[in-house]
């Protein structure tokens, strides 16, 4: 078969049903309104609409996908990228209607591809990259909210050492300047999220910011289980803050891929809670701010080693950030090292709450070999102070 490009630009598309078949082409669409389900097979796809809600149906692509769409992208299909990466960017909205669809950018033999969901912005295009930050919030902000089967970027998935890497996931929701719209994440309908690699690869981190403010117990991110693991390096690291965020992130149009990222969550917590599945990190570290309250329920919060020899990573959870109390609860807090050889330590765990903090298990930071066992540090009726990526609690805060 030969190379052949599609390319629609201009206009609206008005159908009950697009289908574009590229073979081994790109394809290239750029338009207005778009009102049928989208279904889309070729190389590099690069979409860009202006259109209240687009339908992204079945999308295969054996490149690099980026879509762009100044409303909603609501996801009605499978999306698979065969270990490459893939970019959503909405000025409204990101959301699926109908479980048994997954986002998959895992690979059998080779890497897995990073996932980047980002909802709510008024993102830019200057030639070759679009751009977007923590400045450019779009009017009413978006939310991110996926009944799906699963968020996959895991590499290696064949059977057999791959040594390959995971994919990085990471799920941005901006809410409008006041705070009040937007600005949520809801996976929990979602069946798992992976990011693993596979031998000496590394394992894919996860990354999840939402700002939406003034929720207080009622959760702005819900999230599934998740499981950074697969490769025996560490790595992998997981984090979920309740902020608006800071920082940038640029992505080459032609490819697909994040060229540049500085994003990160604003010191400034919103007033809002996290709910979790179960975290997995095998060594990678995992922390959790919230302006109010964190709860995984009856999971754990897992960053011990579970393949490989090493540390385990550090677990920082850090909730009441806002000042108007905040709980922590979880089941195990678990950051064992692994290993029969060299000095393998346990990773360090460090609870803060303006209120109560509630474990219906353990706290098990132990050592492998002759590995020191991890620093413990739980701290309850203090208010947290977080400054980038530490917490403190002032020694006034206390009650």
């Amino acid at each position: 078969m030969g190379k052949a490009n599609l390319t629609l630009n201009g206009g609206d598309l008005i159908s009950r049903e697009l289908n574009l078949f590229g073979g081994h082409g790109s394809v290239a669409v750029d338009v207005g309104k778009v009102t049928g389900r989208v279904n889309i097979v070729g190389n590099a796809i690069q979409m860009n609409a202006d259109s209240e809600r687009v339908f992204l149906g079945d999308i295969l692509a054996t490149g690099d996908p980026l879509f762009t769409n100044t409303g909603t992208y609501t996801i009605t299909g499978t999306i698979q990228t065969l270990g490459n990466p893939l970019s959503i960017v909405a000025g409204a909205d990101i959301d699926a209607d109908a479980s048994g669809y997954d986002i998959d950018t895992s690979s059998g033999s080779g890497n897995g591809g990073t996932i980047l969901l980002a909802a709510g912005t008024n993102w830019s295009t200057v030639g070759p990259t679009l751009t977007f930050n923590g400045t450019n919030a779009s009017e009413l902000g978006g939310s991110i909210s996926l009944n799906l089967n699963k968020l996959d970027s895991r590499g290696g998935t064949d059977v057999g050492t791959q040594n390959v890497n995971g994919g990085n996931i990471t799920l941005v929701a901006y809410a409008n300047t006041a705070g009040t719209s937007g600005g949520t994440i809801n996976l929990q309908s979602v069946e798992g999220v992976k990011s693993g690699g596979d031998g000496s690869g590394n394992n894919g981190s996860v990354v999840v910011i939402a700002g939406r403010n003034g929720l207080g117990a009622s959760n702005s991110i819900a999230l599934p289980a998740i499981d950074t693991g697969g490769a025996t390096a560490a790595g992998g690291a997981i984090s979920a803050t309740t902020a608006q965020p800071t920082g940038s992130l640029s992505v080459t149009v032609a490819t697909g891929a994040i060229s540049a990222n500085t994003l990160a969550a604003s010191n400034t917590l919103s007033d809002a809670s996290v709910q979790t599945g179960k975290l997995l990190s095998n060594g990678g570290a995992i922390r959790v701010f919230a302006g109010k309250n964190i709860s995984s329920g009856v999971n754990d919060i897992n960053s011990s080693r579970n393949a490989g020899a090493g540390s385990g990573g550090f677990i920082l959870l850090a909730s009441g950030v806002s000042g108007t109390g905040g709980s922590i609860e979880a089941q195990n807090i678990l950051t064992n090292g692994l290993g029969a050889a060299g000095a393998n330590n346990g990773g360090a765990v460090s609870l803060y709450a303006d209120g109560d903090v509630m474990l219906s298990g353990n706290i098990a930071a132990a050592g492998a070999n002759t590995g020191a066992g991890g620093n413990v540090v739980v701290v309850a009726g203090a208010t947290p102070v977080v400054a980038a990526t530490t917490v403190s609690v002032p020694a006034q805060s206390a009650g």
